[in-house]
């Protein structure tokens, strides 16, 4: 079922390809043919797209520094030094890591400095030369990946069409052409088409795309502008699930992939097949329902700050805010949270009511149970009240340059949910993209206009049912463990960064500085109450102090606890 559902199956010849790979009959280390391009030629109506969108999102007028990247300052000769050498063998954090390098080498202020001002021209060619200095091997680590070549395509291409062709003129015509016909040329040669595609894909043909139309005399452009147009709608279809969201478990990993389907739809100027167009406006929506209080979307599985053209790390204006004014601008309709949503296939439920927005998710572990980037986060929920984050997902923090905090980040225990007999709800191993388990969403009842249950197993001949409602005044929380024997059962609220918690006789109060207070409190008496410290990962190679409510009690089965969430005080 896998190998028709992938491009493999659709495109003979990426088939073909794939067993050459595997048989060790081509090289990695291509080298780079000299095209037959001496200028680059964007279609006319990219400039008028790309500012319809643009001039709603205020931009910060001060050059946005390259340097800067996860939103941490670095030093630029570092970071160039990483772009020839790679990253640094045994080092835990950023730096022994290959996206410090891949998300550095996007160039992502190029576009904001353009959207922002004619004035930072020279500044942002005075980048790309540095980088083009640093990054002349085309085999280094800032080629490695095919979509980082394709999104940093993207971002040249949209910056120089604001700038007005002034970029490329900067660096020379020529030059320029031959740079940007080199990504697409290696994003082909390295096309990450595999039997289970991901958002590397998308990203991919996105760039094909691109780079395809802005050499319409050149014959290998043409063929690759062919492909990513016919093969793009086909591959958002196959690696999105019926409600519309992305097959990946990650909340914010659909963000990053209906940012690459918007920005793919403003550049063809036409709508996709009537199925793709659906489908995007589909996953518009749960962009919009499952905004949350930081204006991103809930952080329900992996999250590495995946952006194609980062316009929120520059403005005011949030990622989520930013995608659905793209959306407007492109599709011509606004999108707006709904009081609830519930997405069956995805696994994503949401609920607003009064002060309080909750999350909460029962999906399988994406990828055709690969789970790359999914968490044990089985019926974990995230709680917002008044505009801010409570009770929080912890984040993800690093894939692969700290694999015990990788592993840390996804376990059980750092999720909202209930654990049983202190075990995983699936094994951790050192591969930090897998994670297998069932890819099918957990079965979900509504019980009424504002609540809901969901059920599943979680030992042999243990199954826990959650049902939660959210009403105005108060959300419930109620666990039922069915079985028999005696076992222990664990809960944990992480909290986010600036909640100040204490313990009360039967659960905490949650302050919320300048906000108001909770109370996390059940009816029954528990055995065990404690804050243990913690750790929240706001973005990608970054990670904070935070603590954690648990609560401990050993129980005979059938059991059943309910957590009552509410304010304490008036608005």
């Amino acid at each position: 079922m896998n190998f028709l559902q992938s491009p493999l199956a659709r495109r003979p010849r990426l088939l073909g390809r794939k067993i050459i790979f595997r048989l060790g009959l081509h090289r990695g280390d291509v080298r780079v043919p000299v095209p037959a391009v001496a200028a680059v030629t964007y279609p006319a109506h990219w400039a008028q797209a790309l500012r319809a969108w643009i001039q709603t999102v205020p931009l910060a007028s001060a050059p946005h520094p390259f340097h800067r990247v996860f939103r941490q300052e670095f030093d630029e000769a570092l970071l160039l030094k990483l772009c020839r050498e790679g990253p640094r063998r045994g080092e835990n954090g950023l730096t022994g890591d290959i996206k410090l390098v891949w998300d550095y080498s996007r160039g992502q202020p190029l576009f904001t400095n353009a959207a922002a001002s004619p004035e930072h021209l020279e500044f942002c060619a005075a980048f790309l030369r540095r980088w083009m200095e640093a990054n002349a091997d085309t085999n280094g680590p800032a080629w490695s990946c095919a979509m980082e070549i394709a999104i940093r395509a993207a971002n040249w291409i949209f910056a120089d069409v604001l700038f007005g062709g002034e970029l490329g003129g900067q660096l020379g015509t020529s030059d320029w052409a031959r740079w940007l016909w080199c990504d697409g040329w290696l994003v082909w040669q390295r096309l990450e088409a595999r039997l289970v595609s991901s958002n590397h894909y998308l990203a991919d043909l996105l760039g094909l795309f691109l780079v395809g139309a802005i050499f319409p005399e050149d014959a290998h452009a043409r063929r690759w502008h062919r492909f990513a147009r016919s093969e793009f709608p086909r591959a958002l279809l196959a690696q999105t699930r019926g409600d519309g969201g992305l097959g990946e478990a990650s909340l914010r990993y659909h963000a990053f992939v209906t940012e690459m389907a918007l920005l793919f739809r403003l550049a063809q100027g036409a709508p996709f097949p009537p199925a793709a167009e659906v489908r995007l406006r589909d996953m518009c929506r749960i962009v919009a329902d499952f905004r949350d209080a930081t204006g991103d979307v809930f952080a329900l599985g992996d999250d590495d700050s995946g952006r194609v053209l980062a316009v929120d790390f520059a403005s005011p204006v949030s990622r989520a805010d930013s995608l659905l004014r793209l959306a407007a601008a492109v599709l011509g309709e606004e999108f707006k949270p709904s009081a609830g949503a519930v997405y069956p296939e995805s696994g994503w439920w949401v609920r607003r009511a009064g002060d309080f927005a909750v999350a909460l998710d029962f999906g399988g572990v994406g990828l055709h149970g690969r789970g790359s980037h999914a968490h044990n986060d089985d019926f974990t929920f995230c709680l917002d009240w008044r505009e801010r984050t409570v009770i929080a997902d912890p984040g993800t923090f690093l894939y692969t340059s700290d694999r015990a905090a990788r592993n840390r980040f996804r376990s059980t225990f750092f999720h909202n949910t209930l654990a049983v007999d202190g075990r995983e709800q699936r094994e951790l191993s050192d591969e930090p993209f897998l994670l297998p388990g069932r890819d099918k969403a957990f079965p979900a009842t509504r019980l009424g206009e504002d609540a809901w249950a969901f059920q599943r197993p979680v030992g042999p001949a243990i199954t826990h049912r959650r049902e939660i409602s959210v009403r105005c005044e108060s959300v419930s929380i109620r666990d039922v463990v069915e079985g028999s024997g005696r076992h222990k059962l664990q809960w944990r609220f992480q909290l986010h960064p600036a909640v100040q918690p204490s313990v009360t006789p039967r659960g905490f109060t949650l302050v919320v500085p300048k906000v108001g207070t909770l109370l996390l409190e059940a009816p029954q008496t528990l055995s065990a109450l404690d804050i243990v410290e913690s750790e929240y990962s706001p973005g990608y190679g970054c990670r904070q102090p935070a603590l954690v409510c648990v609560v401990s009690h050993e129980v005979t089965l059938p059991f059943s606890a309910e957590w009552r969430i509410r304010a304490v005080d008036k608005p």
